[in-house]
């Protein structure tokens, strides 16, 4: 068996977060990939009301309107340009078992989905890697 995710990014109606969500499945490994993709899927509705949540890492910080840094916050924004360069799970380092899953040589099957205050938002699936 291979133990699969179902990620979240909390956000409120600006698009900032400070805490991730998680569920995790397992799935026959010998399953191809796009079979465990829709598990994901066919599970995310009760995923959202069964997660976990964790705080984001503090080293992850955002710039405010008076020049302060905050620690801990992050916007969408800022995850779809980790996105892009492949670094996205520094936003799940303070989720136990998944921090040392990534550290294989290949992470771990997600689905990583942007919620708007508990709910899909298609809006914010304007993500592009």
């Amino acid at each position: 068996m291979e133990t699969i995710y179902n990620l979240f990014l909390l956000c409120d109606e600006n698009s900032f977060f400070s805490q991730v969500g998680v569920v995790e499945h397992q799935a026959d490994i010998k399953r191809e990939d796009s079979v465990k993709e829709k598990l994901l899927m066919t599970e995310m509705e009760g995923d959202i009301k069964k997660m976990t949540t964790y705080d984001v890492p503090e080293n992850i910080k955002v710039l405010n309107f008076n020049g302060e840094l905050i620690h801990g916050l992050a916007h969408l924004e800022l995850y779809n340009n980790f996105l892009k360069s492949g670094q996205y799970m520094m936003f799940f380092l303070n989720v136990p078992g998944l921090k040392e899953e990534n550290k294989n040589d290949a992470a771990p099957l997600t689905l990583i989905t942007p919620l708007d205050n508990g709910k899909i938002n298609e809006a914010m699936y304007q993500v592009r890697v």
